[in-house]
């Protein structure tokens, strides 16, 4: 993040998704003046929890990142990993990209990340259409990939829409102190040419992109093995 967003001591950034403040605090630590947003109380309340001493410049909001408005703007915005693609509507993750330009200054650096359908779509087993035959997703296995392991690439437990190129999960909920529930669960992921073509549309310039994986990021894949695409861009 330091390398990509060319920050130094006393930058800004914001951190948009920022949920336990990872990336926040270690940033933070390093001299930056971090400001961090997530939607989940309770993961921000973590986040401040989990803050260094008070000398560190740091601090967090709980906020829709679609339409929250600091009214300043940052050196850098970071909105990583499945932030933007977290709506089955495309129009509402164009909204976050909209408030990502909104809140970077000129010259400012936006490092963002989604998830790649093109491994996504090379993976997959189970295709349907969710307006001709949505009876078919019933028939979806369920699995707690998502709070167990995250790893939500695995096509015995996904089906994607084929018309709108949404991917559908059913997954099971069993920790903490609520009932246990089972939830369909849908996102969207991207092609590099989507995302990049949505990042200039809302103003950003995209400096370049590549194919990741997390923990990883100087080793561009290629996109048949990458989870995810990583994309860096400047605001004029």
């Amino acid at each position: 993040i330091l390398k990509f967003c060319n920050l130094k001591s006393g930058n800004t950034v914001l951190d948009i998704g920022c949920g336990i403040g990872r990336h926040s605090i270690t940033l933070a630590k390093l001299g930056l003046k971090v400001t961090g947003i997530d939607y989940l109380e309770n993961l921000i309340t973590c986040a401040r929890n989990n803050c260094p001493e008070k000398t560190v410049e740091l601090e967090f909001h709980v906020g829709d990142c679609r339409y929250i408005n600091l009214n300043r703007t940052f050196d850098a915005v970071l909105c990583l990993y499945d932030v933007i693609g977290s709506y089955a509507d495309e129009a509402e993750n164009i909204k976050i990209l909209i408030n990502v330009a909104k809140h970077l200054k000129s010259g400012g650096i936006a490092l963002l990340s989604v998830m790649n359908y093109g491994l996504t779509e090379n993976l997959a087993t189970q295709f349907f259409s969710l307006s001709k035959e949505p009876d078919k997703l019933l028939g979806l296995k369920p699995s707690n990939n998502m709070e167990r392991t995250g790893e939500i690439f695995d096509p015995e437990y996904y089906m994607i829409d084929r018309e709108n190129r949404v991917i559908y999960r059913r997954e099971q909920f069993t920790e903490g102190k609520n009932l246990p529930t089972e939830l369909i669960v849908r996102d969207r992921r991207y092609y590099r040419r989507d995302i990049e073509k949505m990042c200039r549309d809302v103003g950003l310039i995209v400096q370049w992109s590549r194919f990741i994986r997390a923990g990883d990021w100087n080793t561009n894949l290629e996109s048949h093995n990458a989870k995810e695409i990583l994309i860096c861009c400047k605001k004029l």
